[in-house]
């Protein structure tokens, strides 16, 4: 059933019909006018009669073959102008689409040099930073300790902390046995970013320092150093209970 509603409802099939009717029609009479030529006993008039009457039949056929032909074109037409329209259409939108890609890459690759100039400039700085550190703690030889000590202070207020650091870690190497420089290289470190270097600085000034009598401040201490050396800090704490 579906087959037939559409061979009935379709408009090329239909005018390829009609163009078969009017064939048959037309096929119909001028055949048909052929064979009465021969018979001697049939008028011409009622021949001729019959071909007005089959011509005035046929005006109509033809007409409707005619329009339904013109009404499928039209619709034909109608259809590839809609399709048209639509690539058009689709067109335009891709090309839209490849445009503002085609912009997000520029803009991505824009921040990305300019990421890579800051990072750059950084980097350049910090070395120009440690450059410098070098350039001057090469000169502290002729440093006293205490000189040393006020210089790596000033630098540490001053967040000059490569500086300090630096300082800090001569004054180690010179008096291993003052645990006061340890600690404040811990705070160095924990203000770069060095968390776990701290800590470990901080266990190893925390026993001469509940040997010195500052238990209290190793106990604010031992928290922090549990993070990351959980073994070490329960060894302070049975230091810190033996008191």
């Amino acid at each position: 059933m579906d087959m037939i509603r559409w061979l009935a409802t379709n408009k090329v099939v239909l005018t390829v019909w009609g163009l078969g009717i009017l064939a048959i029609l037309l096929a119909s009479i001028f055949g048909g006018g052929k064979k009465v030529e021969p018979a001697a006993a049939v008028e011409t008039k009622p021949v001729e009669t019959v071909v007005e009457t089959s011509t005035e039949v046929t005006k109509p056929a033809v007409a409707a073959v005619a329009a339904t032909g013109a009404a499928a074109t039209t619709a034909v037409l109608a259809a590839v102008d809609t399709a048209t329209e639509t690539t058009e259409d689709a067109v335009a939108a891709t090309s839209e689409v490849v445009t503002d890609a085609e912009a997000k890459v520029a803009d991505a690759v824009e921040e990305a040099s300019d990421a890579v100039e800051v990072e750059t400039q950084e980097v350049s700085e910090a070395s120009s930073e440690e450059a410098v550190a070098v350039a001057e703690t090469s000169d502290l030889a002729d440093k006293s300790s205490d000189d040393l000590l006020m210089m790596a202070r000033e630098a540490y207020w001053d967040n000059g902390l490569d500086k300090a650091a630096s300082l800090y870690s001569e004054l180690i190497e010179r008096e291993p046995s003052v645990f006061e420089h340890k600690g404040e290289l811990g705070n160095v470190y924990w203000r770069q970013g060095y968390p776990k270097k701290a800590a470990e600085l901080y266990a190893d000034i925390a026993e001469p320092m509940i040997a010195g009598g500052n238990g209290e401040r190793v106990s604010n201490m031992v928290g922090f150093i549990g993070l990351f050396f959980p073994e070490r800090a329960t060894n302070i704490r049975k230091l810190l209970d033996a008191q």
